[in-house]
Parts: structure tokens; C-alpha cells; sequence
């Protein structure tokens, strides 16, 4: 199932269903300065369910997890900044 979603998105990229929408390296880091700032709030709220609702400690926990891992980081701004350009003229 996943391969479809995949072949699916990448169709509509190619189609051009897709637009960049950050198209300098300070839009790049702005944008994901303000991703990570909202997925540290999620991460302290999350962090303060599990000590309001020990109960669901198992789901929170996973979804902690989750944000967590998104909240690391992934490589350098200029390394995303470059694989979208490189994506742009390329035929999938």
C-alpha cells in the first residue's frame, strides 16, 4: 500500500500538482525553524499528558516517539535546499 501512495505522489510531482514553495536557503530555514518550534510545543504537551494520564501511557508514549524523531535533525537546510532543486527539472 505504501509503494502506491508513493507512486501516487510522485505521478502528481511529475504532473506538476506540486510547487515549491521555499525557494531561498533562508525561506528553506525559516520554515523549518517554525516546523520545529511547533513540534517542541507538541513534544512538552505530550510530555505533560503522560503525567496527567498515566492510563494512555502506552499511546503517548508512541506519539512522543514520533515527534521526537521529527524534531531531530535531519541534515543540513542546504542539503534540503539543494534536493529540491535538483528534484525540479527531473522527470520521475
Amino acid at each position: 500500500m505504501a509503494g502506491q501512495s508513493k507512486v501516487k505522489s510522485l505521478t502528481a510531482a511529475k504532473e506538476g500538482h506540486y510547487r515549491v514553495t521555499s525557494k531561498s536557503l533562508e525561506s528553506c530555514e525559516a520554515e523549518r525553524s517554525r516546523q520545529v518550534d511547533k513540534l517542541q510545543s507538541l513534544q512538552g504537551i505530550l510530555e505533560n499528558l503522560l503525567q496527567d494520564f498515566p492510563a494512555a501511557r502506552t499511546e503517548l508514549q508512541n506519539m512522543l516517539l514520533s515527534v521526537k524523531a521529527r524534531v531531530a535533525p535531519q541534515g543540513t537546510p542546504e542539503h534540503v535546499h539543494t534536493d529540491v532543486k535538483e528534484t525540479e527539472g527531473e522527470t520521475v
